[in-house]
């Protein structure tokens, strides 16, 4: 049985993060969570608009690719289309990859979290990192899903509990 290969994946104003996952992960679908900005922004690095190059890269691998556009600076909205594109996504039945490396801070906080807490109900979800800094020769492609779950608990009632020590202290 072949399994189908999902990129979920941010889009800030360098490709690079983008255009290594494609070319490493060779996705069937990658589905880039961005704005309308993000996606006609050309980097000075660059002379193509961030979507003229992630769909070359994306041909080249036989990726299908999907711009999932939001305002990226909105949580609600960010949720909301987040929800639309996982109603196409099976985390039992689909390798599923969410690379948390770009976007805005809210987009990547989101697909880092959903990472994390989808890896724990599936073995078939990756939390990935990704850069490429060519000048340095420095190119990193790493699963951080077993880091993050080790420093990221899934009980939030065990960090309010800490949090919260000193309120309960005041209170005495």
């Amino acid at each position: 049985m072949n399994v189908m290969r999902v990129l979920i994946q941010g889009l800030g104003e360098v490709p690079i993060p983008v255009l290594l996952s494609i070319r490493k992960l060779k996705p069937d679908v990658a589905y880039i969570v961005c704005s309308e900005y993000q996606l006609n922004y050309v980097h000075p690095s660059f002379e193509k608009k961030n979507r003229d190059l992630i769909v070359e890269e994306a041909r080249k691998t036989r990726t299908r690719v999907i711009f999932k556009q939001c305002d990226v600076f909105n949580p609600k909205s960010i949720r909301d289309c987040l929800l639309e594109l996982l109603k196409a996504v099976d985390i039992f039945e689909h390798e599923v990859i969410f690379n948390y490396t770009s976007g805005s801070a809210p987009v990547r906080l989101f697909l880092g979290v959903l990472g994390v807490q989808f890896s724990r109900y599936s073995d078939r979800c990756r939390v990935m990192y990704s850069i490429k800094y060519p000048r340095q020769k420095l190119e990193i492609m790493r699963n951080h899903g077993e880091a993050l779950c080790e420093f990221l608990p899934s009980d939030i009632d065990l960090l309010l509990d800490v949090g919260l020590r000193k309120l309960k202290k005041r209170q005495r």
